[in-house]
């Protein structure tokens, strides 16, 4: 989002985190959250895709969230509506 200039708003709820995980580590729903998002091991593809594109798209794919216009940040929105910004976490690769 960063490179491309715009923001995105992401459904927690939606995220493809296995709620096991959850009950493994003793973490809440937002734990878990806060658990995956940084690890980089799940290994799911990412897209962004138009938003008329979502009837076409595979039976396992999931929309997780929407891309927001230029300045807007990552936000994530937990399943009561509540709003919080997505730190920077990972790891950049440079080349």
């Amino acid at each position: 989002c960063e490179e491309s200039g715009v923001g995105a708003v992401i459904r927690e709820e939606a995220l493809p985190v296995p709620r096991v995980l959850g009950d493994v580590f003793g973490l809440d729903e937002r734990g878990l959250v806060d658990f995956a998002l940084p690890s980089g091991e799940e290994y799911v593809l990412l897209a962004a895709v138009a938003p008329d594109a979502e009837a076409h798209l595979p039976p396992r794919a999931k929309v997780i969230g929407r891309i927001e216009p230029a300045s807007a940040e990552i936000t994530l929105v937990d399943k009561n509506g509540k709003k919080r910004p997505l730190p920077k976490l990972g790891y950049e690769h440079v080349f």
